[in-house]
Protein backbone atom coordinates (compact mmCIF):
# COMPACT_ATOMS: atom_id res chain seq x y z
CA UNK A 1 0.00 0.00 0.00
CA UNK A 2 2.89 2.37 0.75
CA UNK A 3 4.30 1.82 -2.74
CA UNK A 4 0.94 2.64 -4.31
CA UNK A 5 0.71 5.84 -2.27
CA UNK A 6 4.22 6.89 -3.36
CA UNK A 7 3.30 6.12 -6.97
CA UNK A 8 0.08 8.13 -6.72
CA UNK A 9 1.93 11.06 -5.16
CA UNK A 10 4.58 10.95 -7.90
CA UNK A 11 1.84 11.05 -10.55
CA UNK A 12 0.12 13.87 -8.68
CA UNK A 13 3.34 15.91 -8.50
CA UNK A 14 4.00 15.23 -12.19
CA UNK A 15 0.62 16.69 -13.09
CA UNK A 16 -0.92 13.33 -14.02
CA UNK A 17 -4.02 14.20 -12.02
CA UNK A 18 -6.47 11.69 -13.48
CA UNK A 19 -4.06 8.79 -13.02
CA UNK A 20 -3.26 9.94 -9.48
CA UNK A 21 -6.97 10.27 -8.67
CA UNK A 22 -7.61 6.73 -9.89
CA UNK A 23 -4.81 5.37 -7.74
CA UNK A 24 -5.89 7.34 -4.65
CA UNK A 25 -9.44 6.06 -5.18
CA UNK A 26 -8.13 2.50 -5.50
CA UNK A 27 -6.23 2.89 -2.23
CA UNK A 28 -9.32 4.26 -0.51
CA UNK A 29 -11.40 1.31 -1.74
CA UNK A 30 -8.86 -0.98 -0.09
CA UNK A 31 -8.67 1.07 3.11
CA UNK A 32 -11.29 3.80 3.46
CA UNK A 33 -9.60 5.24 6.56
CA UNK A 34 -6.18 5.79 5.00
CA UNK A 35 -5.49 9.32 6.25
CA UNK A 36 -2.70 10.16 3.80
CA UNK A 37 -4.68 8.96 0.77
CA UNK A 38 -7.76 10.87 1.97
CA UNK A 39 -5.71 14.02 2.43
CA UNK A 40 -3.96 13.78 -0.92
CA UNK A 41 -7.19 12.92 -2.75
CA UNK A 42 -8.71 15.97 -1.09
CA UNK A 43 -5.83 18.14 -2.25
CA UNK A 44 -6.34 16.82 -5.76
CA UNK A 45 -10.08 17.60 -5.58
CA UNK A 46 -9.15 21.13 -4.50
CA UNK A 47 -6.76 21.51 -7.42
CA UNK A 48 -9.56 20.41 -9.74
CA UNK A 49 -11.87 23.03 -8.15
CA UNK A 50 -14.04 20.34 -6.57
CA UNK A 51 -13.94 22.10 -3.22
CA UNK A 52 -16.87 20.37 -1.50
CA UNK A 53 -15.34 16.95 -2.20
CA UNK A 54 -11.97 18.30 -1.05
CA UNK A 55 -13.45 19.48 2.24
CA UNK A 56 -15.04 16.08 2.80
CA UNK A 57 -11.85 14.11 2.15
CA UNK A 58 -9.49 16.38 4.07
CA UNK A 59 -11.92 16.66 6.99
CA UNK A 60 -11.97 12.87 7.19
CA UNK A 61 -8.16 12.83 7.19
CA UNK A 62 -8.14 15.43 10.00
CA UNK A 63 -10.57 13.33 12.03
CA UNK A 64 -8.26 10.33 11.67
CA UNK A 65 -5.01 12.22 12.36
CA UNK A 66 -5.80 15.54 14.09
CA UNK A 67 -2.17 16.23 15.00
CA UNK A 68 -0.97 16.75 11.39
CA UNK A 69 -0.55 20.50 10.72
CA UNK A 70 -0.46 19.99 6.94
CA UNK A 71 -3.97 18.54 6.94
CA UNK A 72 -5.35 21.55 8.82
CA UNK A 73 -3.49 24.05 6.63
CA UNK A 74 -4.82 22.49 3.45
CA UNK A 75 -8.32 22.31 4.90
CA UNK A 76 -8.04 26.05 5.60
CA UNK A 77 -7.38 26.69 1.92
CA UNK A 78 -10.32 24.53 0.90
CA UNK A 79 -12.64 26.39 3.27
CA UNK A 80 -11.33 29.69 1.89
CA UNK A 81 -12.12 28.51 -1.65
CA UNK A 82 -15.64 27.67 -0.45
CA UNK A 83 -16.01 31.18 1.01
CA UNK A 84 -16.13 29.78 4.56
CA UNK A 85 -13.60 32.23 5.93
CA UNK A 86 -14.27 31.71 9.64
CA UNK A 87 -13.74 27.97 9.22
CA UNK A 88 -10.64 28.67 7.13
CA UNK A 89 -9.21 30.84 9.89
CA UNK A 90 -10.02 28.18 12.49
CA UNK A 91 -8.25 25.45 10.53
CA UNK A 92 -5.22 27.66 9.93
CA UNK A 93 -5.07 28.55 13.63
CA UNK A 94 -5.10 24.84 14.48
CA UNK A 95 -2.20 24.23 12.09
CA UNK A 96 -0.28 27.09 13.73
CA UNK A 97 -1.03 25.77 17.21
CA UNK A 98 0.44 22.43 16.13
CA UNK A 99 3.45 24.05 14.41
CA UNK A 100 4.00 27.74 15.31
CA UNK A 101 6.61 28.17 12.55
CA UNK A 102 4.46 26.77 9.74
CA UNK A 103 4.86 29.43 7.04
CA UNK A 104 1.98 28.30 4.81
CA UNK A 105 -0.41 28.14 7.75
CA UNK A 106 0.43 31.74 8.70
CA UNK A 107 -0.12 32.80 5.10
CA UNK A 108 -3.40 30.84 4.92
CA UNK A 109 -4.57 32.52 8.11
CA UNK A 110 -3.54 35.90 6.75
CA UNK A 111 -5.57 35.32 3.58
CA UNK A 112 -8.64 34.24 5.56
CA UNK A 113 -8.35 37.21 7.92
CA UNK A 114 -7.90 39.56 4.98
CA UNK A 115 -11.10 38.18 3.47
CA UNK A 116 -12.86 38.77 6.78
CA UNK A 117 -11.69 42.40 6.81
CA UNK A 118 -9.22 41.89 9.69
CA UNK A 119 -6.37 43.52 7.80
CA UNK A 120 -4.03 44.35 10.70
CA UNK A 121 -4.17 40.82 12.06
CA UNK A 122 -3.72 39.48 8.52
CA UNK A 123 -0.54 41.53 8.07
CA UNK A 124 0.74 40.20 11.40
CA UNK A 125 0.41 36.63 10.14
CA UNK A 126 1.91 37.42 6.75
CA UNK A 127 4.91 38.86 8.62
CA UNK A 128 5.14 35.82 10.91
CA UNK A 129 5.19 33.66 7.82
CA UNK A 130 8.02 35.72 6.37
CA UNK A 131 10.03 35.63 9.63
CA UNK A 132 9.63 31.86 9.75
CA UNK A 133 11.18 31.53 6.28
CA UNK A 134 14.37 33.33 7.32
Amino acid sequence: MANELRQALAMHQAGQLIQAALLYDHLLKQKSDHAEALHLRGVLHHQMREHAQAADKISRAVALRPSVPLFHANLAEVYRALGQLERAAGSARTAIRLDPDYVEAHNNLGLALQGLGHHLEAVEHFRKGERSRD
